[in-house]
């Protein structure tokens, strides 16, 4: 099992199927009360444990593709990252709605954007940049390949939103959303503890 859904039935599907899901999980986990489970993080292992799950549970991490070393220079504006999934659960609208705060103290900063997502919802976030002012400072670059994506990882002069396993192949700092419905101070340790958090 790779982690549970919990919140995520909330921003990734419509209702009442994510009450349906939201409610279910539990109940559906019962089936898995005395089997041998393997996981991918400590955090998931305490879930399911907490869910009740009595059987033995093995924490394997998710393997990494080695990356060569690249040397680059940083850039002369503030700049923030963001690797991943454009989906509502990675709260990515929020990332936007946080650098167009911020650039109203630092007009010259820039936001890239890493990964793609539904074109509906990618879409919507184009929207909200135009609305905030920020769209020409805002860069939705899709996906990129590796060594285009180390480059972008390790340019940034100020902030980065990364998932952990780009943090951990990159030795990048990290910036996380701390979110009172989400378990995500919980899971700060599988990412190595080098994380700047930052609550909205």
């Amino acid at each position: 099992m790779h982690q549970l859904a919990r919140e995520v039935w909330w921003y990734e599907s419509a209702f009442p199927l994510n009450a349906v899901g939201f409610l279910a999980e539990p109940i559906y986990l019962r089936c898995y009360r005395s089997v041998p489970v393997v996981t991918v993080s400590a955090s998931t292992r305490d879930d399911l444990k907490r869910f009740g799950l009595r059987g033995p549970i093995t924490v394997i991490p998710e393997g990494l593709e080695p990356a060569s070393h690249v040397t680059v220079k940083g850039t002369s504006e503030p700049t923030a990252l963001y690797v991943g999934r454009l989906t509502p659960s990675k709260r990515v609208a929020d990332i936007i709605l946080a650098f167009a705060k911020f650039c109203e103290s630092v007009p010259s900063a820039r936001l890239r954007l890493i990964g793609d997502g539904p074109s509906s919802y990618v879409a919507k976030l184009r929207k909200l940049a135009v609305d905030r002012g920020v769209a020409d400072r805002v860069h939705f670059l899709g996906r990129v390949w590796l060594q285009k994506r180390i480059r972008s990882e390790r340019q940034p002069s100020r902030t980065t939103f990364l998932d952990c396993a780009t943090q951990y192949a990159t030795a990048t700092p990290d910036y996380w959303f701390i979110h009172p419905q989400t378990h995500s101070q919980q899971r700060w340790s599988d990412c190595g503890g080098n994380l700047t958090c930052t609550s909205v």
